[in-house]
């Protein structure tokens, strides 16, 4: 090969060499932001969606977050990456602010670099006014302190938080499946419990497991009570009832001879008792003002139900076969006064709440035994005279012809929210045979009723 020839080979690839890392630089240039995501596509039951942002750059970064819609909202709308560092972002969507089936936005990433990048933000919405999720909820709490809901799916790993000042969704992921939730009095905490044994106490702010504690059994039911202390209720025969104090994190076991086949309980709103209901037909009273909880009494009351509530200031007793129990909770012994029946044609009661301020309490009622079927909440005054009925939203879905047809919307827990103006129900799309399955819940807030 002549000089000639070499030379020109050899200028060519070392033209070829420059142009080549010349358009690398510029790309890196270009890339310095290295976006996970281009787009976010929202479902009909999906209200929250994450990217993460990686700075690609050789210095710190400022980053910031927009939309021009108010209905998207950001977990975290600015910040600064160091070198190689990334952030998670969670996009939650305002549905109630949405109108129409198919709505495009834009996300804006910019950063103190000179980058500029778009996410094309898509969300299919049924036109219905109640929150919709993609999952059947097993277990509800609301937390009136903070005004949020904390909500758990069936066989799910994560407990969603619904904040309902702000409209937004927030998640605790978690490793464990769920059985039963319960919110700590100052609304900084969620103990959790397993079906098979185990308690979780979890920190809301940090959405992290901080403590786990190993149980005797399985746990039927379970009360986070004041002084950080959890009070568990064993099932199938176990003989263990257990409680434990969450600041010494000492584990206690005591026989209170009341445990047959599982209890459901409920704290007395004083936080000095505990009452529940065996699966034998027996009310039990527990006081916890001690170091070391003891048995007021066990009575027998046939036909007396499953579950209870003790809304408002406590005098009342509610249970889920329509009786009302008259108590005086700081009398010794025996504190029932009266016991009576509510007049009502529905097989049993499903959740009670009551509203101090109105002076009211909203039933849901089921009129089947294996059922749900309440489309409606039941009002009543002080007196449990009835006042009306408050019909819920049904649920909207899409058939194969592209058509909306609508399901009739089971209610299942309601709250009063921390003003007392506003009723929070949470219901699930109705079955319409004893196997259908739908993944799907939602969130009604009721204004004026």
């Amino acid at each position: 090969m002549n000089k000639t020839l070499k030379r020109k080979i050899f200028f060519g690839l070392l033209l070829s060499l420059v142009v080549l890392l010349f358009s690398c630089q510029k790309e890196d240039e270009e890339r310095i932001l290295f976006l996970e995501k281009e787009e976010l596509d929202f479902s009909y039951d999906n209200n929250f969606l994450s990217f993460s942002i990686n700075n690609n750059s050789d210095e710190t970064m400022g980053w910031t977050a927009s939309s021009n819609d108010g209905f998207i909202c950001f977990s975290k709308s600015l910040g600064f990456l160091e070198v190689n560092a990334s952030e998670k972002i969670v996009v939650s969507i305002k549905r109630n602010e949405l109108e129409g089936d198919s709505i495009s936005s834009e996300i804006t990433i910019k950063t103190s670099t000179g980058d500029f990048h778009t996410i094309n933000v898509y969300i299919s919405n049924y036109p219905e006014n109640k929150i919709r999720v993609n999952y059947q909820i097993l277990d509800a709490e609301y937390d009136k302190i903070h005004n949020r809901l904390f909500l758990l799916p069936i066989q799910h790993k994560f407990i969603d938080i619904y904040n309902v000042d702000e409209k937004t969704f927030d998640r605790i992921d978690c490793s464990e499946f769920y059985f039963d939730i319960e919110v700590s009095a100052d609304g900084k905490y969620l103990g959790a419990t397993e079906v098979f044994a185990d308690l979780s106490k979890i920190d809301i702010e940090k959405k992290e497991v901080v403590n786990q504690y190993d149980l005797k059994g399985e746990v039927e039911s379970f009360v986070y009570a004041p002084n950080n202390k959890v009070y568990l209720f064993p099932r199938y025969y176990n003989p263990c009832f257990q409680y434990i104090d969450l600041n010494s994190h000492q584990i206690s076991t005591c026989d209170l001879n009341f445990i047959s086949d599982g209890m459901i309980a409920q704290l007395h709103p004083s936080g000095k008792y505990i009452y529940g209901i065996t699966n034998d037909w027996n009310i039990v009273k527990i006081d916890i003002q001690t170091e070391e909880p003891k048995l007021c009494y066990k009575l027998t009351s046939f036909n007396i139900g499953k579950f209870l509530w003790i809304p408002g200031d406590g005098n009342k007793i509610i249970t889920s076969n329509k009786q009302i129990l008259n108590i005086n909770p700081d009398t010794t012994g025996n504190d029932i006064t009266n016991a009576s029946n509510i007049d009502l044609p529905y097989y049993s009661f499903i959740h009670v709440e009551y509203n101090a301020k109105k002076a009211e309490y909203y039933i849901i009622a089921s009129t089947n035994q294996g059922y749900a079927e309440n489309t409606k909440l039941i009002t009543y005054d002080n007196d449990f005279n009835f006042i009306k009925n408050i019909e819920l939203e049904p649920f909207c879905f899409i058939n194969e012809d592209g058509k909306y047809y609508n399901l009739d919307a089971d209610a299942r827990y309601v709250f009063v929210d921390s003003s007392d103006q506003k009723l929070i129900i949470i219901s699930q799309p109705e079955k319409r045979s004893q196997y259908s399955f739908i993944e799907s819940g939602g969130i009604e807030i009721i204004s004026d009723y």
